[in-house]
């Protein structure tokens, strides 16, 4: 089941469609909307499920520092009512964006080192990285902007 927390702020078709979402509490859930008198779109109750499901990874990730990611997953999982399935997508997805947004960053950091001068060696001295490893970086970003160049 989800929070009570979550479930208070959520009007009459936001309930209905975490209902439909989820068939297990759907009559819960359908008990709580027809409570609740006011209506409001089905793209503001999406908007919020998907806010509320963005939120999971903060979850897991604040859990998976005392402890196994799978244990965190599954503790996420029981807390919030959301199925592990679900917890443990949304986890890989987030760990994939953080990921790809560090080697962005160490990328730029790359180049930027590099038009001021920087030889491969002195650039992954600093960044910790083998120098061959550099070079194959400036190559593919050089390679990329000859390609957006060309177009």
């Amino acid at each position: 089941m989800y929070p009570t927390s979550i479930l208070r702020g959520l009007r009459p078709e936001e309930l209905r469609l975490l209902a439909q979402a989820h068939d297990d509490q759907a009559e819960a859930l359908r008990a709580a909307a027809s409570r609740r008198g006011d209506e409001i779109t089905r793209a503001a109750a999406a908007q919020k499920l998907v806010a509320y499901l963005h939120s999971l990874p903060d979850l897991v990730a604040a859990r998976a520092q005392s402890m196994p990611e799978d244990a965190a997953i599954r503790m996420v999982s029981r807390e919030t009512g959301v199925p592990l399935e679900t917890v443990a997508a949304h986890w890989r997805h987030a760990k994939k964006r953080i990921a790809e947004e560090a080697r962005e960053r160490r990328n730029r950091e790359i180049m930027r080192l590099a038009a001021r001068g920087w030889t491969n060696s002195a650039i992954g001295a600093r960044l910790d990285l083998h120098p061959s490893t550099v070079a194959r970086i400036i190559q593919r970003a050089l390679r990329a902007t000859a390609a957006m160049a060309a177009e």
